[in-house]
């Protein structure tokens, strides 16, 4: 969910209306319609049924974009597998470099602070691991197609070569790419074949495909509406990830202690942290807890704080977790306001019992060790 929200925020900078829609029934209205099939964790063959799903509401003429995790976790090759089918593409251009957030691709190897990702944490990820050493091999694992590498090389020669190149290439097509010079490159000789490639990547790509986008269309400048200022913020972080452990770590140096939802009286501290204008919610490092089974847990304490209180902010860390609470409190969608810091969106809800909250989302990995309390700040500016 956290990378749908940092991908579609790249389209809402540029002046695009940006809406994640979060369940089947809500209603579009807005340029920009970024999918949240909630898939990631599900067995493949039902997470291609849900991209195919989620695909048949999109028109003829719409212009469409695989988005995928910049570590290659969950069902990506099957996801991409099945978008292609839907749109009848006959390849992807995958391109799953951020290096704004440390995400480069050499080699067709990920890495991520250059270090290969099945190196890092991610490969040992108890929900979504990928031990996969290339991005080849994590796509083809439940995806039988063709996987051809394009190292960088072939990317420096330009996007008109680069384009030439893609004109008769079929299946995964996974295309090096190590600055944001590289990924305007591989933006717009993808772009010049649109009826046969599908772009696949992460925010990253999603940025420069956007400003081809607009320069062919019309759209209304939102980026730099105000944000109205929160007086009590709940912060939720469920990431495990030593990088939100960090952050978490800073927000309780700066007097924001996180409150573990399993402890006894937990209820009690966060209401009180809570009338105080900020609580936070703290995942706990327990064995035998599985990564959905905290999620949920962390998404009922938040419900339960909620119906006892006010709270007109929420900033949610770790994918599964926001939502889970976006879920729980029935949210149709979010809103894209702004963008805090590269990868941490701010938006607002829309339906369920968060209407009209402000909420940051932002995926575990992300983020230096003050990005939590950055958005706290953002959050409150008039009132801390």
């Amino acid at each position: 969910m956290t990378g749908a929200a940092d991908t579609g925020i790249q389209f809402a900078r540029l002046g695009f209306a940006v809406q994640v829609r979060l369940a089947d029934n809500a209603e579009a209205s807005s340029e920009v319609l970024v999918l949240d099939t909630n898939s990631r964790s599900l067995p493949p063959a039902r997470a291609s049924e849900c991209v195919r799903r989620g695909a048949r509401d999109i028109g003829p003429a719409a212009r469409t974009y695989k988005k995928i995790d910049s570590t290659l976790r969950g069902n990506c090759g099957v996801e991409i597998a099945a978008l292609m089918d839907v749109a009848d593409r006959r390849a992807a251009i995958v391109a799953p470099a951020y290096p704004t957030n440390g995400r480069t691709t050499r080699g067709g190897v990920q890495r991520v602070h250059g270090v290969p990702v099945h190196e890092t944490p991610m490969a040992a990820d108890p929900t979504h691991p990928m031990p996969h050493r290339s991005i080849g091999d994590a796509l083809r694992q439940h995806a039988r197609r063709p996987a051809t590498p394009f190292p960088l090389s072939v990317v420096a020669e330009g996007w008109e070569r680069l384009a030439a190149r893609f004109e008769n290439v079929e299946g995964f097509v996974i295309v090096d790419a190590e600055d944001e010079g590289h990924l305007e490159t591989i933006a717009r000789a993808a772009d010049a074949h649109r009826a046969r490639c599908l772009p696949v990547g992460s925010a990253g790509l999603a940025a420069h495909l956007g400003r081809l986008w607009r320069s062919e269309g019309s759209a209304t400048h939102r980026a730099d509406a105000p944000c109205r200022a929160c007086q009590r913020v709940l912060i939720v972080v469920g990431s495990q990830h030593p990088v939100s452990r960090e952050q978490a770590a800073a927000l309780a140096r700066a007097g924001y202690p996180g409150v573990d939802p399993f402890a006894e009286g937990w209820g009690e501290r966060a209401r009180r942290a809570l009338a105080g204008g900020v609580g936070v919610l703290a995942a706990p490092r327990a064995a035998g807890l599985t990564a959905t089974e905290v999620a949920q847990r962390l998404a009922a304490c938040a419900v339960t704080l909620r119906t006892e209180g006010p709270m007109d902010g929420i900033i949610l860390t770790g994918g599964d977790t926001a939502r889970a609470v976006l879920d729980r409190f029935g949210a149709r969608a979010i809103d894209l306001e702004c963008e805090l810091e590269p990868g941490v969106p701010r938006g607002r809800v829309i339906g369920g019992g968060l209407d009209g909250t402000a909420v940051v989302t932002k995926a575990g990995g992300f983020g230096a060790t003050a990005t939590l309390l950055n958005a706290l700040h953002n959050l409150r500016r008039s009132h801390d």
